[in-house]
């Protein structure tokens, strides 16, 4: 075989040392060769596979594991922590729930929302499941009860616990809230929202605004 490395102007046909190196590693990981497609089309998704390149076909040179060794490995050993990016050759369901501080509560009185977004078990996530999601974007949205429209209010801040958001509001009627996360581009994940939380809102206490159905 002619190894890359060893010229100093790489000829075709070459073999890359660290490619075919980083194959023979994915081996010892427990990665199994690549099912590509008939056309080959996504041979660049994995660098184990039955056959590595040789320059300068499309990956021939490639020294890191892409998106479908990651993913075997994410599912077989997990991910660091809980603000780990999921590889975007899986489609993993998420679950995401909301709670609410108290109910009812007073006109504008204090209401804190937790939201808790994670990958649920028994979705063929290995070592995933059960995982706790924490840095992704997640929205909060209400409505009037019987109403068929949401109103987002924006992004919920990231909580203290790993993979709870928290939304804080001072309401003066009564709301159904929910919580939403949308499928990112950048990883392997679906979108969910939460079951609504209804939220009832009594009598005023102290200072109370001179309109009751004013939104805050």
């Amino acid at each position: 075989m002619r190894w890359c490395q060893a010229y100093e102007t790489p000829p075709g046909g070459c073999y890359d040392v660290e490619n075919v190196t980083l194959d023979e590693l994915g081996h010892v990981l427990i990665l199994g060769h690549h099912d590509n497609y008939q056309d080959d089309s996504d041979y660049t998704d994995a660098v184990v596979q039955t056959f590595s390149r040789t320059k300068p076909s499309s990956g021939w040179n490639t020294h890191r594991y892409a998106r479908c060794d990651t993913a075997t490995l994410q599912r077989r050993y997990d991910v660091r922590s809980s603000f780990s990016a999921i590889s975007t050759c899986l489609d993993l369901p998420t679950a995401l729930s909301l709670r609410a501080s108290d109910t009812p509560i007073p006109s504008r009185g204090n209401l804190v929302l937790t939201a808790t977004l994670d990958i649920p078990s028994g979705v063929g996530g290995g070592r995933l499941e059960d995982n706790r999601l924490s840095g992704r974007t997640v929205s909060i949205q209400r409505r009037p009860p019987g109403s068929s429209s949401w109103t987002s209010l924006g992004a919920m801040d990231t909580g203290s616990i790993a993979g709870t958001y928290t939304y804080q509001s001072n309401p003066s009627i009564t709301y159904e809230w929910r919580a939403v996360f949308s499928a990112p581009s950048d990883e392997g994940l679906a979108g969910s929202r939460s079951d609504a939380v209804t939220v009832v809102v009594g009598v005023c206490v102290g200072a109370c605004p001179m309109d009751p159905h004013r939104q805050d």
